[in-house]
């Protein structure tokens, strides 16, 4: 549930189909934070795309930026523009792909700062009506997390998990091949095992644990000489090292900006 006085908790919500097929719009980290941003903005209960509306002074401020100057206003601007001019074949199935585009229509009116954001009806379906299959984590999380792979690799776990609280003590494992991860994650420039483990899952694994609401370990699979998969071992944290989690995260998106 969205709680008005903080905007940071409220719930980027998206099905799993969404999440965890591969993507090719390669979103730089900031591309990101905007869409997450938006989604967050959907209303569970929205029947269709409602316009989203909100200022530059609001995302400044969820984003850790509470000065909102004239580089802020055109960041943001710059931002929106990119998202809107990126497009992805996103694999819906084996053997199925289809086009997505995150932006439909943006407007911006000078002077007070407000922006009235159309998202995409390509993407309709993965944040609209979701009454089963899907996943939800707090925007914070996302935004806390610097690297894209990060942010994306914390996404796809996270969706494999079962968000009830009952359920979280309870350990899950997985295990990818290697092909697929890099694909996934956008990586595929990393050619050797050993520069994909350092930069990007070594790294993921030390802001996932520090700043969002899940713990993840991962161990490669190397039946020969090469390494092949990777299994992962995840969970949700307790409420405490939630609370704890969701502190840190506050605290990273602020310092963001100094």
């Amino acid at each position: 549930m969205n709680i008005e006085s903080d905007p940071r908790s409220y719930m980027v919500v998206q099905a799993n189909d969404f999440i965890r097929h591969p993507r090719t719009d390669k979103l730089t980290a900031k591309e990101a934070n905007v869409a997450y941003f938006l989604i967050s903005k959907v209303k569970p209960k929205d029947n269709d795309f409602m316009q989203i509306t909100f200022t530059v002074q609001e995302f400044c401020q969820v984003c850790g930026d509470n000065k909102v100057s004239g580089n802020n206003y055109s960041g943001v601007k710059s931002a929106l523009k990119s998202l809107a001019d990126k497009s992805a074949w996103a694999e819906v199935e084996k053997g199925r792909h289809r086009l997505i585009r995150w932006i439909d229509a943006c407007e911006v009116l000078d002077g007070s700062g407000i922006i009235h954001v159309t998202l995409s009806q390509t993407i309709k379906p993965y944040l609209l009506d979701l009454t089963e299959h899907f996943t939800q984590s707090e925007l914070r999380y996302y935004l806390a997390l610097k690297s894209m792979y990060s942010k994306r690799l914390y996404e796809f776990l996270r969706s494999h998990i079962h968000s009830k609280l009952e359920n979280a003590s309870r350990y899950v494992f997985k295990e990818f091949e290697i092909i697929y991860l890099k694909k996934l994650l956008n990586a595929e420039n990393y050619g050797r095992f050993k520069d994909f483990r350092v930069n990007v899952l070594e790294r993921a694994k030390r802001e996932i644990n520090e700043f969002t609401d899940m713990e993840m370990d991962f161990t490669p699979i190397k039946p020969g000489r090469i390494t092949t998969h990777v299994s992962f071992t995840v969970k949700l944290k307790n409420s405490l090292d939630r609370l704890h989690a969701s502190t840190q995260a506050d605290r990273a998106i602020d310092r963001k900006s100094k």
